[in-house]
């Protein structure tokens, strides 16, 4: 009777600890998505977003436009979450943000 009453206690606590853990997961993510939409939204040349974000992983120039990206890992100035988060900046010559977006893979 005892390992039974074991068994079912061990099995509650992990269904607790994995419900926990998703949770706590999807508020991070949540977070995350709000907290760019805001910053993202605000951006208006990309020395702001440079000194915000700091150094992009990758800038690709183009016919009179740029594309800035960074990524988080390894970036540390973006809010955690689950996955592998990509920020996108295509700004024009006088480096005024024309678009930006940003998504997660992995996750």
């Amino acid at each position: 009777m005892f390992e039974v009453l074991a068994l079912f206690l061990s099995l509650s606590s992990l269904l607790i600890v994995l419900v926990a853990r998703n949770g706590r997961q999807a508020r991070c993510d949540r977070r995350r998505a709000r907290w760019l939409h805001e910053h993202l939204a605000t951006l208006e040349n990309v020395n702001s977003a440079i000194s915000e974000f700091g150094p992009p992983w990758e800038v690709i120039d183009g016919n009179g436009q740029a594309l800035y990206s960074w990524k988080s890992p390894p970036a540390q100035t973006f809010p955690p979450g689950t996955g592998l988060l990509i920020v996108n900046l295509v700004a024009d010559q006088a480096g005024h943000v024309k678009r930006a977006s940003w998504e997660t893979r992995g996750a």
